[in-house]
């Protein structure tokens, strides 16, 4: 059986059983056992795997976006009917 891990941006993103880069089970071995010792990340940040080095990064998470509230019904009938939604 192939081992295939998919690498981006130099970091492992998945193993995966079609396409990405095959390697061996040991190497597939070592990355599951890096994997099961992953550091925990203080808030705001997470580790991502080097695919060179198998060393965790640390890495700052992106602000997530503001989150737009829904129109209520009645903002939605008044869509419909032509007004502004307002």
């Amino acid at each position: 059986m192939a081992y295939r891990i998919i690498i981006s941006d130099g970091y492992i993103r998945a193993f995966t059983t079609y396409g990405g880069a095959e390697i061996t089970a040991e190497v597939r071995d070592s990355i599951l056992q890096k994997m099961a010792d992953a550091p925990s990340a203080p808030s705001g940040y997470t580790y991502k795997l080097r695919a060179d080095t198998l060393e965790w990064e640390l890495v700052e998470l992106p602000d997530e976006p503001p989150v737009e509230e829904e129109p209520t019904s009645e903002e939605i009938l008044d869509i419909l009917l032509g007004g502004d939604g307002e």
